[in-house]
């Protein structure tokens, strides 16, 4: 499973639904995953997009974070 969010000071302002992803035959250190995200009525400002993969069968979970600004 993975999911998306938008922060904005810590906060979620953004989240997707869990979307499960097919891992047979898959790098499990590069998962696919597609997303649209329309961020057009976010103000100006900074953000952090947290990017959370979990597995469920192993009851782990990882995530990775990137920051970005709207102007």
């Amino acid at each position: 499973m993975a999911q998306v969010q938008i922060l904005r000071d810590n906060q979620p302002v953004i989240t997707t639904a869990l979307k499960r992803i097919e891992t047979q035959g898959v790098d499990l250190d590069r998962l696919p995953y597609v997303a649209d995200l329309t961020l057009r009525d976010l103000p100006a400002g900074q953000y952090v997009m947290q990017v959370t993969a979990i597995d469920r069968v192993a009851k782990t979970s990882a995530s990775q974070q990137t920051r970005f600004a709207i102007e």
